[in-house]
């Protein structure tokens, strides 16, 4: 979670609108985003390392938001978000 606030921050001083933890329904199905940008209808995914396991598993939700709420993810690792925080 501590990657997510991070990227949560960046986007505050961006003046960039978003939902933490943003859930998306389809019948009995849910998926929670870690943040969702509304304006540009983008979910961003903030990954630590148990993701590199999951990939197709992860592949599968991209593609339910894609077809069900037109919504595009974008995959960033916690490393790279953490990183850049340091700059």
């Amino acid at each position: 979670m501590r990657a997510e606030l991070a990227f949560a921050q960046i986007l505050d001083k961006l003046r960039i609108p978003f939902e933490l933890e943003k859930i998306f329904l389809n019948g009995d199905r849910a998926i929670l985003v870690d943040l969702y940008l509304p304006k540009q209808n983008v979910a961003i995914e903030i990954d630590g390392g148990v993701h590199l396991k999951q990939r197709k598993y992860d592949a599968g939700r991209d593609r339910w938001l894609l077809e069900i709420y037109g919504v595009r993810t974008i995959r960033i690792s916690n490393n790279e978000v953490l990183r850049g925080r340091e700059l």
